[in-house]
């Protein structure tokens, strides 16, 4: 049987797994592009450099940010799923209570729609 705790942790591990999906992509799709630019740019002219040199950073930037936003996502998902599963130990009945009204109401809504 599975518990409200390991259903958390579980729901909280695929969301930080999907985010480090995501980076790796992304990560991935950057550094395909770096690639490019190293081999589109011929080595003797200068204002081809000065773009690569530009691009670089700007890919550079981008890439730190979106890794602070993933952790900083990673975090949240992880924050939210312990409060949520601590809610659910310390409230149980109330969480019983409004699962069940939830459930009236969605079949009260389907019922109406037959």
């Amino acid at each position: 049987m599975t518990t409200s705790s390991s259903t958390m942790h579980e729901t909280a591990d695929a969301a930080n797994d999907m985010i480090d999906h995501g980076a790796g992509e992304l990560h991935n799709f950057f550094q395909d592009v770096q690639d490019l630019l190293v081999k589109a740019t011929p080595l003797g002219d200068a204002e081809a450099t000065r773009l690569r040199e530009k691009i670089e950073a700007s890919i550079d930037d981008v890439k730190s940010k979106a890794m602070r936003g993933s952790k900083r996502v990673k975090d949240a998902t992880t924050a939210a799923a312990r409060s949520t599963d601590s809610y659910v130990r310390e409230n149980p009945w109330t969480v019983a209570g409004i699962s069940a009204l939830v459930g009236i109401a969605v079949g009260m809504t389907l019922a109406r729609r037959s």
